[in-house]
């Protein structure tokens, strides 16, 4: 197994709700003092930290959108889905970023009722320096060497893609040369979960768990 280092990273989690909630944001909803109050035990939220997208009007269906300043990221409201995206989330704590993320879509669940979420999405992509390995290299043990007679190859890659499995719906893992720095591999980690079957809270662990299974398959080592 290979250790690397994150030298970039963003993080997106979703959580889709079960039918588009086209009741959440009109004007007798509480739901921006109720994510506002949920949020400022990890993120202090100031009213010029919340912006309604103009072009989602009216208000009904609009996208509300939450600065997320010390986390570096946003946390987003709109007709089918709360996300919260965070960028270089891996210089932050994950018990943190667990308990940031969880208390949002739990305000949000409280304010869905009788609707809530059908399922979540977690992709997380980053830029990583490896440990005594070249990134052409390390990419190189996954790929096929192209036959004499291919008239040209376009692309690096390698993507696995996993099926349904109890809690999780599918999960897949590329592993790609970073084009924005020479030196590192790019990873994209992408993982849906059944959120009949599992709460925002219980998220980390089985992401925890399954993402280092998903980096086993091209012989990255975590350390998170």
């Amino acid at each position: 197994m290979t250790k690397f280092a994150v030298k970039k990273s963003d993080l997106s989690i979703e959580g889709f709700f079960a039918a588009p909630a086209f009741n959440l944001l009109h004007g007798n909803s509480d739901v921006l003092n109720v994510v506002t109050s949920r949020l400022s035990a990890y993120c202090p939220i100031r009213g010029a930290d919340i912006r309604i997208d103009q072009e989602t009007n009216p208000i009904g269906h609009a996208n509300v959108i939450f600065e997320l300043r010390p986390f570096n990221g946003v946390a987003r409201i709109s007709m089918d889905r709360a996300q919260i995206a965070l960028f270089s989330p891996h210089s932050f704590d994950i018990d943190k970023i667990s308990r940031l993320s969880s208390s949002f879509f739990g305000a949000v669940n409280e304010m869905l009722a009788p609707n809530s979420y059908g399922h979540y999405l977690v992709q997380f992509s980053f830029h990583a320096t490896l440990e005594h390995m070249l990134p052409v290299d390390h990419t190189r043990q996954f790929i096929s060497t192209p036959s004499q007679d291919s008239d040209s190859v376009i692309g690096n890659s390698v993507t696995y893609y996993l099926g349904q499995h109890d809690l999780r719906l599918h999960s897949s893992i590329t592993l790609d040369m970073s084009g924005e720095f020479s030196d590192c591999v790019f990873v994209r980690i992408a993982m849906g979960f059944d959120a009949n079957k599992i709460s925002a809270v219980e998220l980390k662990d089985a992401v925890v768990e399954h993402g280092n299974s998903l980096l086993a398959l091209v012989d990255l080592e975590a350390d998170w």
